[in-house]
């Protein structure tokens, strides 16, 4: 399927984890590791992907059962930081490539591209979404990260976007929202912006049901960001 994209665009809006970086393959690996440690089932692929939303910290919560103490998880979350370090020396060969491609093709159209991510910045180091762009090929094309501890809000409310806004004099009708995961069609929604969701290796949108009816209306589906066309 194409989904053509009109010149009415002028800002591509990039979620990060699972759509421009294959986040959930370093996720899955690391849990793998750090599920004996805690004592915790080791999670399959399945479980993992149905649980990896939201804050990293409450994914860890969710791939691990739920039920730990505030201390234990904090002792997880830290190890699994710990851990992801070593997988952000050559995090280019993290990056999608599609995600890559469509990027490169709207730079060349004079578009441009804001990522913005729930993932934090403080505290991450080389897996902060702004010490990424800074040091990848993303750097030629990304202008803005927003993170999600740099406000008080983070998606799907549309007000983590207030101030971008306004600094670059625009609204959100020009903004075209690329993400892979249910908060970013609610993100869309909110917004009343155009967007397109990526599902690259499923058919099914997890948590679907948790969207308002009449979302189809902001979002069209593809399977690979090759099928978006910029006009």
């Amino acid at each position: 399927m194409t989904v053509k994209i009109g010149p009415e665009i002028k800002v591509l809006v990039w979620d990060f984890d699972g759509t421009v970086i294959n986040s959930f393959g370093i996720f899955f690996e690391i849990t793998q590791t750090l599920a004996p440690q805690f004592g915790k089932p080791v999670p399959s692929q399945e479980v993992a992907r149905k649980n990896y939303h939201g804050t990293l910290r409450d994914s860890i919560h969710s791939v691990f059962g739920g039920g730990m103490p505030d201390e234990e998880l904090d002792a997880a979350t830290l190890a699994f930081v710990e851990t992801q370090h070593s997988y952000y020396e050559e995090i280019d060969d993290h990056l999608i490539d599609d995600a890559i491609r469509l990027s490169n093709r709207a730079l060349r159209k004079g578009l441009k591209q804001a990522i913005v991510t729930n993932r934090y910045h403080e505290g991450h180091g080389k897996a902060s979404p702004r010490e990424i762009v800074a040091n990848t090929v993303l750097q030629d094309s990304i202008h803005a990260v927003l993170c999600g501890d740099d406000g008080q809000y983070r998606k799907p409310d549309p007000r983590v976007l207030a101030d971008y806004l306004r600094s670059e004099n625009l609204i959100a009708e020009k903004l075209l929202i690329i993400g892979d995961q249910f908060v970013d069609v609610q993100f869309a929604m909110n917004l009343h912006a155009q967007g397109i969701l990526v599902m690259r290796d499923r058919d099914e949108l997890v948590n679907s049901h948790l969207l308002e009816d009449g979302w189809q209306k902001y979002v069209s589906i593809v399977k690979s960001l090759d099928e978006v066309v910029l006009l």
